[in-house]
């Protein structure tokens, strides 16, 4: 199976800026009135980099090796993350300048640095950082690396996940498939909420969420949501968040009938 390329998400402008080809969809306009670009960008690329690499990375959980096995075929990216637990991609996102919409890095550019053995060029500050940080999982690109240099895969091929499983032991990476934590099931209260109140509750959320433009199927809405209660000044956990999602479908399935 082959992959579509996100080429064709964004152009460069002369400033060498990276600019959605459609200006539809939503966009983080914290930094809207920041006095100069390369600030914004600053500030922008600090603020991506605590998603796409969090300071705890303990490996992937249940629910990141579920979802990645509901995929069943993956790509070099989703492998690189199956392997590592690091998904860069969680940094991609709009934001608003003056005005104006850009992509904090190309939605192409951790694909090609993967596949280039960390050959392309950085074209802005997260770009730069992402690929530094890129470095410290020097295994696993050394194999992808060589593997792509001997044909075994395939840049923009889709294998599946049992696959790419084998392809990391054999190369004595390991993927261990997590083990649910203490407290990594239903959400503990002192007095339960009824299933009818929860999935009202969670009705409410998945409304509030399609009302602010928050897609609850994109690659880093957890982290996003997360952020935004630190931002409230009420914090939840990145991993809490993502539980609560992940129940939202069964609640409004329930509610439909």
């Amino acid at each position: 199976m082959l992959q579509t390329s996100p080429e064709d998400e964004y152009c460069l402008d002369d400033l060498g800026r990276i600019c959605p080809v459609h200006q539809t969809g939503w966009a983080r306009e914290r930094w809207q009135d920041v006095s100069s670009f390369d600030e914004a960008m600053e500030g922008v690329a600090a603020f991506a980099m605590t998603e796409a690499f969090p300071d705890e990375n303990e490996g992937l959980r249940a629910e990141e090796l579920s979802d990645l096995q509901a995929k069943r075929y993956l790509d070099i990216v989703d492998a690189f993350y199956l392997a590592t637990a690091i998904d860069p991609r969680f940094g991609t996102w709009r934001f608003v300048w003056q005005g104006d919409t850009f992509f904090t890095m190309r939605p192409d550019f951790v694909f090609q640095s993967l596949v280039t053995n960390l050959g392309e060029a950085p074209v802005n500050v997260l770009e730069s950082a992402v690929r530094k940080r890129l470095l410290d999982n020097y295994r696993e690109l050394d194999a992808l690396a060589h593997a792509l240099a001997k044909g075994e895969i395939e840049a923009k091929e889709l294998y599946p996940v049992e696959w790419w499983i084998d392809f990391w032991r054999i190369r004595g990476i390991v993927v261990t498939k997590p083990v649910l934590e203490q407290g990594d099931g239903p959400l503990a209260t002192d007095n339960p909420l009824k299933t009818t109140e929860r999935n009202t509750l969670l009705t409410i959320i998945a409304a509030l969420c399609d009302y602010s433009a928050i897609d609850l199927k994109s690659r880093g809405t957890a982290a996003q949501i997360a952020r935004l209660t630190e931002q409230f000044g009420v914090a939840v956990s990145q991993e809490t968040v993502r539980r609560t999602l992940a129940k939202i479908p069964e609640a409004l399935e329930s509610r439909s009938k």
